[in-house]
């Protein structure tokens, strides 16, 4: 029982729910940026070749800074046990998010990257929060 008195549920619910609203509108905003991307490609074709790459990279970014906000902001709202509520921020998204979607296939290696690294980039902000604290 002592350990379930060691987690701020505002926290956890703060830092998933960060995840969440900045999730959909880094989603909306790509939207808008494909189609105006696939709109200049069609008038440059050279330019075509780089949408999927620049699409993964961009796409890795914004998620570690998402997953690495939301750390940090359950970091902030904590203040004890840090790294702990991270994890679990970063656990219960991902996990979720993974849950969600075997609905439409098999897990994949990818599916695993997804989750580890989602829970490492919310365990980085959890660090910074840390280390800008000392």
């Amino acid at each position: 029982m002592a350990g379930i008195r060691m987690i701020s549920w505002k926290a956890l619910l703060v830092g998933c729910a960060t995840i969440l609203v900045l999730g959909l509108l880094v989603q909306l905003a790509f939207i808008f940026v494909v189609v105006g991307f696939n709109a200049v490609a069609a008038a440059w074709p050279p330019l075509a070749s780089w949408g999927r790459p620049l699409a993964y990279v961009s796409g890795a970014l914004v998620y570690f800074g998402i997953m690495s906000t939301a750390g940090y902001i359950s970091a902030e709202i904590a203040r004890r046990h840090v790294l702990l509520h991270a994890f679990i921020v970063g656990s219960l998204v991902t996990g979720a998010s993974l849950l969600s979607s075997l609905g439409s296939g098999k897990l994949t290696a990818m599916s695993f990257v997804f989750l580890l690294s989602g829970v490492v980039f919310a365990l980085a902000g959890g660090f910074i929060w840390q280390r800008r604290r000392r």
